[in-house]
């Protein structure tokens, strides 16, 4: 018998400052991510409050969610040599974690890829929107995201709320940390804290005057009023998201194009 991989649904709230993610297994059984997981996890299960270091998560903890929880979330089954086909590319590649529902990569912390590419919303921007949407949807009109160092803009229904993501170096890539090297650039915060992006603030309520600030075109703009925006591919994965409802992080003309920490 095929059993299905472990695939754990977090949840990023976005309320609190900083952000808190989490996942909740049963009643009785819950896990805060520190950092994405980079400083390991607290856990608590009947009522006692512990911490889970990050190795022991590989090591041991999956394990033992599997053997408590299998039937609800999966099985940890890691495979160094499993491979899957990358949509964006549609080249075999290592699929170690496992594979999700629908044969989507998963990440250490046992997160679909739907999630983590945030797929509950649609971006504006020309790139992700490619991406996203197939050849024969026609797309509205979108701005160039590398024109500028600037936030990325994503809607969950339609363009009627706007939310904004930061553009950082605080992060992991090439495997240092860049904000020490500046000549790496930037890149824009991912929706849920992750293994290169431990400290990533996640979405922040924006609004259309921000992004006139950032040169969104006006006719995109008008669209997004109209509710006129192409709805997102996994509007069920809101339910991942505890989203803001004040602007935590107001854009002036001096800081629309900042480096955040």
């Amino acid at each position: 018998m095929i059993k299905p991989h472990l695939v754990l649904e977090w949840i990023m709230d976005c309320t609190v400052t900083p952000a808190i993610l989490y996942t909740v297994l049963a009643d009785d059984c819950k896990y805060v991510a520190l950092d994405g997981g980079n400083r390991g996890f607290t856990k608590t299960y009947q009522g006692v409050t512990s911490t889970v270091s990050d190795r022991a998560w590989e090591e041991t903890e999956k394990f033992w969610i599997s053997e408590q929880y299998g039937e609800e979330v999966g099985y940890f089954q890691p495979d160094d040599t499993r491979e899957g086909i990358e949509p964006k590319n549609g080249r075999m590649e290592n699929r170690k974690m496992g594979l999700g529902r629908d044969g989507e990569y998963l990440d250490h912390l046992a997160r679909s890829q739907f999630a983590l590419d945030g797929m509950d919303m649609t971006s504006f921007h020309d790139e992700e929107a490619r991406s996203i949407f197939p050849d024969e949807v026609r797309m509205p009109v979108t701005w160039n995201l590398a024109e500028n160092n600037m936030p990325h803009w994503s809607t969950p229904d339609r363009g009627l709320t706007v939310y904004k993501t930061l553009p950082t170096n605080n992060t992991f890539y090439n495997g240092r940390f860049n904000a020490d090297h500046p000549e790496d650039g930037t890149w824009t915060m991912v929706p849920q804290p992750c293994a290169m992006q431990p400290f990533s603030k996640g979405r922040i309520l924006s609004n259309y005057d921000e992004m006139r600030l950032a040169g969104a075109p006006e006719e995109l703009i008008e669209i997004c009023k109209a509710g006129g925006w192409p709805a997102p591919l996994k509007p069920e994965l809101q339910r991942l998201y505890i989203l803001p409802t004040e602007n935590t992080v107001p854009l002036t003309a001096t800081n629309v194009f900042n480096i955040w920490e």
